[in-house]
């Protein structure tokens, strides 16, 4: 069953005049209909290495990632001593150890933004093994508005989550948000 998820406007009644975790803002529906349109217009794969997003299948007591590449359709393939062109055949099906997920990256950011209130050509999409890498190995800067005049801040990258901001692998506790910066990515700093 497909879980609904809550507009910003549920979220904001939820947490009155509290602050409102920026990994909370991504749970809305607001950020997965700007997501979901940013992975449309990178082709769905990502930016960085050009992976594409598994299927998951159950099968045999074990859960198999299936990516399927499209065959290039001038190619000759020989199966079982026939010959297929790519053309016929489509795709090609490798199993992977793990699932491909594609995330939309933040190349900077704005402390009075939402996540989807950016400009399209500040996002870009890339997989999750991608996104982590950046965040470890990249200063993403951090701008606050004033007079209508950007300013960056310098802020310090949470030591915890390397700057994530979250840990997937812990969703299941308050939906893998670091407990360290509350899912800001930084710490003394709030998106």
């Amino acid at each position: 069953m497909k879980q609904t998820l809550p507009t910003f406007a549920q979220v904001k009644a939820q947490y009155a005049d509290q602050y409102i975790p920026y990994q909370t803002r991504l749970g809305t529906q607001e950020w997965k209909i700007k997501r979901d349109a940013m992975v449309e217009r990178d082709e769905e794969e990502c930016t960085k290495c050009g992976c594409r997003p598994t299927d998951n299948v159950w099968l045999g007591g074990k859960m198999h990632y299936l990516l399927y590449v499209p065959y290039d359709p001038n190619e000759v393939v020989e199966i079982n001593g026939f010959t297929y062109t790519g053309k016929e055949l489509g795709y090609e099906i490798h199993q992977l150890n793990a699932a491909v997920v594609l995330h939309v990256h933040h190349l900077y950011y704005i402390t009075s933004k939402n996540p989807w209130e950016y400009e399209n050509d500040a996002l870009v999409t890339l997989c999750s093994d991608c996104h982590s890498e950046v965040h470890r190995t990249e200063i993403i800067p951090v701008y606050k508005v004033e007079n209508g005049q950007r300013e960056r801040i310098t802020g310090v990258t949470c030591s915890r989550c390397s700057g994530a901001g979250y840990f997937p692998q812990y969703k299941s506790v308050e939906n893998g948000v670091c407990f360290q910066c509350r899912g800001s990515r930084y710490t003394n700093l709030t998106l």
